[in-house]
């Protein structure tokens, strides 16, 4: 029998920006419809591990992580209309 993992790490729940899509509430609120349905008892929890940065950069140019990285020691950002940053989004 194949089963369904899920990966959940808190740190996500300091997306914070107001009126956005992907914050903390809609995190919040299907956390607690997949408790109240039960439906996490079903799936494996995966653990949410740090990616190496080779790994990373498999897959995206060095100049954009360390955009990534520029935009998040000053406190966030956006990277274009629809994306944004914390000071937590990157981490080494």
């Amino acid at each position: 029998m194949k089963r369904t993992a899920y990966v959940y790490d808190p740190l996500n729940k300091r997306h914070h920006r107001e009126g956005h899509p992907e914050n903390y509430r809609r995190l919040e609120e299907t956390w607690n419809l997949l408790q109240i349905d039960g439906i996490l008892n079903k799936l494996i929890q995966a653990p949410s591990l740090a990616a190496p940065l080779e790994a990373v950069l498999r897959v995206h140019s060095r100049g954009y992580v360390e955009r990534l990285e520029a935009a998040s020691l000053i406190g966030g950002g956006h990277l274009d209309a629809d994306t944004y940053l914390t000071q937590d989004s990157y981490q080494t």
